[in-house]
């Protein structure tokens, strides 16, 4: 059975958690470390990885793993980013505040790893969300980046960003 594992890291509030949560309704095995039920403890942050298990058949498991942003947890990247295969860095297009903090997740990926990886704009806000070509410059984001947009509440828009990861993933491998 092949096992990949995927990063997803995203500034506060990006909307990482939600992203696997509605990842784990694609898989029959899934899991969430930072279980938030409780209306309340959702304005807390985050005091674990969130991470969801997908089996899409019998030969291929996948583990995504949510990296809290905080720099107070920087000790938990090290220990995730070991052997990942890939990693989506999720940012909200709707919260302009974000876009350094996110330019510098690119740039960590970039400088820590050789796996591939996508940038997906998750609109918190669609009313105010950023137009692609935007994005990219204010990212500075060349254009063999992947770039892909992402409803992270949506279920089939989840798995669509989920296999562009692994189309990455795969052309990587392939090459």
């Amino acid at each position: 059975m092949k096992t990949l594992k995927i990063v997803i890291i995203s500034s506060f509030g990006a909307g990482k958690t939600t992203f696997i949560e509605t990842a784990k309704q694609l898989g029959a095995n899934s899991t969430l470390q930072n279980e938030r039920t409780d209306p309340d403890l959702q304005q807390l942050t985050s005091i674990a990885t969130d991470q969801c298990e997908i089996h899409f058949d019998e030969d291929m498991r996948l583990y995504l793993f949510g990296v809290p942003s905080q720099q107070r947890f920087d000790f938990i990247w090290d220990i995730i980013e070991n052997k990942s295969h890939g990693f989506i860095i999720l940012f909200d297009s709707s919260k302009p505040e974000t876009f350094f903090e996110t330019r510098k997740m690119i740039d960590l990926v970039y400088g820590k790893t050789h796996a591939p990886y996508i940038v997906a704009a998750n609109p918190t806000n669609p009313e105010f969300a950023w137009e692609e070509v935007a994005l990219r410059n204010a990212l500075k984001l060349s254009s063999q980046i992947k770039f892909v947009t992402c409803d992270a509440t949506d279920r089939d828009s989840v798995k669509n960003t989920i296999l562009d990861m692994l189309y990455e993933i795969l052309s990587k491998i392939e090459n």
